[in-house]
């Protein structure tokens, strides 16, 4: 039997395997071409200024990134709950 914390890391890894092919600096794509961006040397409000312009500016219909495909509105809840700026 999985211990919580295996079913959680296999539950991730199944996500980040089919949302992004475990690209961690990778953004959601309405014609299936890839969108990159530097994420993982981004800090997190440089993310979602990222965000931001590419669904105002770029029509993206989705704010998804990373490798569990975060949208904007996730990780700034997230951001709240655990307290970071």
């Amino acid at each position: 039997e999985l211990s919580q914390t295996d079913a959680r890391k296999n539950l991730m890894s199944l996500i980040g395997h089919y949302e992004s092919k475990n690209n961690y600096n990778v953004a959601f794509s309405k014609d299936g071409k890839p969108v990159t961006a530097p994420f993982t040397s981004m800090t997190l409000n440089q993310v979602l200024k990222w965000q931001a312009n590419y669904v105002g500016n770029e029509n993206s219909p989705s704010s998804a990134v990373g490798r569990l495909q975060i949208i904007q509105k996730t990780l700034r809840q997230t951001m709240a709950e655990m307290n970071l700026s």
